[in-house]
């Protein structure tokens, strides 16, 4: 029987039965448990089906929704990442959909992660999941290499397949260690039962690592490795390395919401970037078309149709680097009827609190006289109104204290409504 203590008290839970904890990991002040045990029991015997996986929430043992029901669901590996609990292991299929060894949980179902390069494949388990909390990717080990997966794209880290299962990952002064199912060879050179990625390029520990190796574990700025011989040393060794001297660690890249490049100026003209080095000291933006924002996340607007390079550059413990994306701004209202004048829906939508509006509000180079943005009920109230800066392109307005609901707001140009689009407050 399992029993959850504390200092005072042990009281009985449920337990995983029927099969083997592989592994566990805490995220959102959540204990989840893998391995292959099909139920879990409480304590007079009476149990449920569970199907390889539950969480603790400091009460109870959960379910999963149907848990990983094949007949071969096993769980290797959990780790939680962008939000979501990933888990890898020998499963065709979660919750009752077909995802390929690969899967996350995003507190109430199962879903299938896009692009997973695994699909189709039988015998491509994955057997462990790091992530890099420096550039937020998520590595994945499996049978054929080490992939890189970033929250959109899946990369195969150094860029070529190799016949070897890679059973255990760690992140250590910010490089990924790993630990192959085999003397590892690339390209003919010969990096024994442990080698390290820097970001660019495979390296070898300078002291060769014999065995297998079962576990990594991080103490005292220092990792150890266990089930290996090492120097004389046999299933157990450590190895300490100061922090690389070059930049390779360090790997910008820019995202867009659905990584979608090609935005219509008359669906809002609105672009949210996203840096992956939450941790940076500085985030220097170039949008492009003159404007600039140094925030890890900015919101922009295009009020222009064109092709645009955009830039962030990032520094961080003495290393700068600069990421680039290509953005195609598309579509333009009719100017022999309402100039560039236009309204772009409000974002996020819905919202409670602030939302932003993009508008432009210059009639065949002339400024208008007046302008305002209206927000009104869907009646007809006149609820609040804003004026407007000819020289600006969006504008932020505060809706905390209106009541949840779906409400109206329209550019008004001298006294004629432009445009109106619905925005929810929730």
């Amino acid at each position: 029987m399992l029993y959850i203590a504390d200092d005072t008290v042990k009281r009985p839970t449920y337990r995983p039965s029927g099969g083997d904890v592989n592994d566990m990991h805490v995220f959102d002040n959540k204990l989840y448990i893998g391995g292959d045990f099909p139920y879990a029991l409480d304590s007079t015997g009476g149990g449920q089906t569970v199907n390889n996986i539950v969480y603790y929430d400091g009460l109870y043992m959960r379910k999963m929704g149907t848990g990983l029901d094949d007949v071969n669901g096993e769980v290797e590996t959990i780790q939680g990442y962008r939000g979501k609990v990933y888990v890898g292991g020998y499963f065709h299929s979660a919750g009752g959909i077909v995802v390929y060894h690969i899967a996350r949980w995003n507190g109430s179902s199962w879903e299938r992660i896009p692009n997973n390069p695994f699909w189709g494949w039988y015998d491509h388990f994955v057997w462990d999941l790091e992530v890099d909390t420096l550039n937020n990717f998520l590595y994945v080990g499996s049978y054929g290499g080490i992939w890189r997966y970033n929250g959109y794209f899946w990369n195969l880290v150094g860029g070529a397949s190799v016949s070897y299962n890679f059973y255990q990952l760690k992140m250590y002064k910010k490089e990924l260690y790993l630990s192959p199912s085999s003397n590892l060879f690339i390209d003919t050179v010969e990096f024994g039962s442990a080698a390290r990625w820097d970001g660019a390029q495979w390296l070898k520990l300078n002291k060769k690592v014999e065995g297998s190796v079962s576990a990594f574990e991080i103490i005292d700025d220092t990792l150890w490795v266990g089930g290996v011989r090492m120097d004389g040393m046999y299933n157990l060794g450590k190895w300490y390395t100061p922090e690389p001297t070059n930049c390779n660690w360090l790997q910008p890249e820019i995202y867009v919401a659905g990584m979608d490049t090609n935005i219509s100026i008359n669906d809002s003209g609105i672009v949210h970037f996203e840096s992956n080095n939450a941790y940076a000291e500085s985030w220097q933006w170039d949008f492009g078309d003159g404007t600039t924002d140094s925030i890890q996340n900015p919101v922009h607007t295009y009020d222009q149709p064109n092709d645009f390079s955009v830039s962030v550059t990032v520094t961080m413990d003495g290393c700068t680097k600069t990421a680039t994306l290509s953005m195609h701004i598309t579509g333009m209202q009719d100017e022999t009827a309402i100039g560039t004048q236009y309204l772009g829906q409000n974002q996020p939508n819905p919202h409670n609190g602030t939302t932003v509006i993009p508008y432009s509000i210059r009639t065949h180079g002339r400024a208008s006289q007046q302008a305002i943005i209206q927000i009104t009920t869907t009646s007809g109230e006149i609820i609040d109104e804003y004026v407007l800066n000819p020289e600006e392109t969006k504008i932020t307005i505060h809706t905390k204290g209106l009541a949840a609901s779906v409400y109206l707001y329209s550019l008004v140009v001298d006294g004629k409504i432009v445009e109106t689009k619905k925005m929810v407050i929730e």
